[in-house]
């Protein structure tokens, strides 16, 4: 056990210790600074606490239980200087191997030094992706949550929730409810509603955020009334929530795994076409069409040099052993540095403002108009914006695919929004009944090869 907790710690002296008193009791944690160049790979100060229980530890009669909100910390101050274990998986999380264990719902908040007050500072919660069954928060370091989101005065959470079998094996009743894990993350959420002002941060502009599945919880987190009030906006990176569901899943097995960035790309515009239908004008699209060599795990003959999935993950989160290798191997350009900084001015500028670009450069979707913009480089005709966003993709899911699976799919963005089958609060086609909140939603996709998913 010594060992065990010797392997998370956060060496942390007496002068850099800092605690933030809540109506549950004190968190302590401690300060970092990386210094104000922002040509070194990491910058910014930040004070960090690591390991804040949210509700009370899913154990004996509580393990497959919904998640118990937390009424008081166990102990008067709550030491959160260390990571604490992931959920349980199959294989021990990330490149760091992080051990898991049962007690693991916490989540993390990386918060702007300085006075607490006022409690007007943006805030934005990740969710973590892994196909809802791996992930942990240690893969999305606070280094980097300082240098692209903390930097810019933003204050930024990140979760943990049940995984696998623990978080959504389910017999539809109440001794196994479903969706156990999603419920996880809307106590996370609560959690931040009723804290999060005493790290200077204020409740009405939370963001919330993700990639592959944790874009995909983000998409149901807008849908779900359970969820209503929680968040002001969200940002999806890969994944819908109809990319869940088991019907979709079922005939795309059939098709031979059919599923690449098409099945991504219409089930979203699905999610656009919602949107749009409840007359929400914030609604923004974006498309990584820039293959870099940092975070490249394949390369291909010929000209052909697609994106994979969660490839902007190297630019937000910056992994310091990719980034350390790439950069003596001299694989990094200039462009690589302007694409991390582009995410971390506009991902906050979104979270501060509601809009991508200060100047209206990036111009949200219209009915009449899919524009999205293009994240490329300039001689590619990228960082500006295009038309048409992923039209060949919806020919392909829209005409090809059903006519090999013989059914219809009813995904278009031309045709009027149909109902999913699903139990989340959809859009009628009828506008003036306004069933989706209208939150500015930021849905975002990326290039993919077929054979490298993994939502």
């Amino acid at each position: 056990m010594l060992l065990f907790l010797c392997s998370f710690a956060i060496f942390a002296n007496a002068e850099n210790l800092v605690t933030v008193t809540t109506d549950l009791g004190d968190i302590q944690g401690f300060h970092v600074d990386y210094g104000t160049d922002s040509s070194q790979l990491y910058y910014g100060n930040a004070d960090i606490f690591l390991g804040i229980p949210y509700v009370e530890p899913p154990l004996g009669d509580l393990r497959f239980a919904k998640p118990k909100p937390i009424t008081k910390f166990p102990q008067p101050m709550i030491n959160a200087t260390s990571w604490k274990p992931a959920c349980p998986q199959a294989e021990p999380c990330g490149t760091m191997k992080a051990p898991y264990d049962e007690d693991c719902l916490y989540l993390n908040v990386f918060a702007p030094n300085g006075s607490r007050t006022p409690a007007n500072k943006a805030v934005m919660v990740f969710i973590h992706g892994g196909s809802f069954d791996s992930g942990c928060a240690q893969e999305y370091p606070y280094k980097a949550g300082v240098r692209t989101f903390v930097s810019q005065d933003v204050i930024v959470v990140t979760i943990q929730y049940r995984l696998g079998f623990w978080g959504f094996f389910t017999t539809l009743t109440d001794d196994y409810p479903a969706n156990r894990g999603l419920l996880d993350q809307i106590e996370a959420l609560k959690w931040v509603q009723n804290n999060i002002a005493k790290f200077g941060g204020d409740p009405k502009k939370v963001t919330i955020f993700g990639e592959s599945a944790g874009s995909a919880s983000v998409s149901a987190h807008s849908f779900s009334p359970l969820s209503r009030g929680l968040f002001a906006q969200t940002i999806q990176e890969s994944g819908a929530a109809l990319t869940c569901l088991k019907t979709i899943a079922q005939s795309v097995e059939q098709a031979g795994k059919m599923y690449t960035g098409q099945v991504f790309s219409s089930l979203m515009q699905q999610e656009v076409d919602f949107y749009l239908a409840n007359n929400n004008t914030n609604v923004y699209l974006w498309e990584q069409s820039y293959a870099s060599n940092v975070g490249r795990i394949y390369r291909l003959p010929g000209d052909w040099d697609p994106v994979p999935h969660c490839a902007e993950l190297f630019f937000m989160w910056v992994p310091e052993d990719e980034w350390t290798r790439a950069i003596n191997a001299s694989e990094v350009i200039p462009f690589d540095w302007e694409v991390a900084n582009w995410y971390s001015k506009t991902w906050t500028t979104f979270a501060k403002t509601g809009k991508p670009t200060t100047d209206d450069s990036w111009t949200a979707v219209r009915k009449d108009a899919n524009l999205y913009w293009r994240l490329d480089k300039p001689e590619k005709r990228g960082m500006q914006m295009g038309d048409s966003w992923r039209e060949v993709d919806s020919v392909l899911w829209n005409r090809v695919f059903p006519s090999i699976m013989a059914q219809p799919i009813t995904t278009s963005s031309s045709s009027s929004p149909s109902q999913p089958s699903t139990s989340l609060s959809t859009a009628p086609t009828d506008s003036t009944k306004t069933s989706i909140p209208s939150f500015r939603i930021f849905n975002i996709v990326l290039v993919l090869v077929l054979g490298l998913l993994k939502l």
